[in-house]
């Protein structure tokens, strides 16, 4: 029995010793646990950064070729009107030649009958006879209406630029530039002035009526929900003088414009009411 004891004591240290590893090693493992749960959570915050990052690169790399594709419309509308000006200088060119030489042929012709006319004894008469041109000319002057329309899309307008409705349907008295979108104000009196303007783009859209600087109406495109056409103008019945100057702007940056050739849902239109 006395041996026994000195056994027992020696396998009950035996089994500490062993219980006392094995729960360091525990430990060991614990801390080491803790260290690989806190080293993936800092890798999951980095990649959920890098997806963030990427996100946004792919946001900025879109924006960039939106703005391209804009600036490669703008550019091709800018070629577009600088041709038509070049043709319309060449034909305006080549009328005014020909009505010069017209003119002086006339002229020359008129000189000749009155010498011939003083030659035998008699003195020439002046008459005022009203040419088809003058009188065409002068029914313009004294009637005013004009009325244009947007036949394309127009896309990220900047602020305060002008529309150009670049399509005429009628322009008497000459006050309407497509070039430019202005209508100069050909004589004194009151006008009556309108425009339209269609989207249907995610944001809103506001356009001015201006007068010399000075905003006189305005209206709001607003397709909500996303992808709804609508349709926004307004009217205004305003004295003006010859020379002022009226156009529609863009209230804000990246406004936008549908235009069609058919149906000529974007407009801008004025006439001449009375002195």
């Amino acid at each position: 029995m006395n041996n026994l004891v000195p056994l027992v004591l020696a396998f009950s240290c035996a089994i500490s010793e062993r219980a006392d590893s094995v729960l360091g090693k525990l430990s060991f493992d614990e801390h080491l646990v803790k260290d690989l749960i806190s080293k993936n959570t800092k890798l999951t915050e980095k990649v959920a950064n890098l997806e963030s990052d990427l996100r946004s690169l792919k946001e900025i790399l879109q924006s960039q070729e939106k703005a391209k594709k804009n600036l490669e419309l703008s550019i091709l509308n800018l070629r577009q009107n600088f041709d038509d000006l070049y043709k319309r200088l060449q034909l305006e060119s080549k009328y005014v030649g020909s009505d010069a030489a017209q003119v002086e042929s006339e002229s020359e012709g008129k000189r000749k009958e009155e010498m011939s006319l003083v030659a035998d004894g008699y003195k020439p008469v002046t008459t005022h006879k009203t040419s088809e041109k003058d009188r065409v000319k002068r029914q313009e002057d004294e009637h005013v209406a004009f009325s244009a329309y947007v036949n394309h899309e127009v896309l990220a307008m900047g602020k305060d630029q002008t529309v150009q409705f670049q399509n005429v349907i009628i322009n008497d008295g000459k006050g309407y530039n497509k070039f430019t979108g202005v209508f100069t104000v050909p004589r004194d009196g009151v006008y009556q002035l309108t425009f339209f303007v269609e989207d249907y783009h995610r944001f809103q859209s506001i356009f001015h009526m201006v007068v010399n600087r000075n905003i006189v109406t305005s209206a709001i495109a607003d397709p909500i929900p996303v992808g709804q056409n609508v349709q926004g103008g307004n009217t205004v019945i305003i004295r003006l003088n010859a020379g002022d100057s009226v156009w529609v702007s863009c209230g804000s940056a990246g406004n936008n414009i549908e235009g069609y050739g058919r149906l000529r849902t974007s407009t801008f239109s004025g006439y001449f009411l009375y002195a």
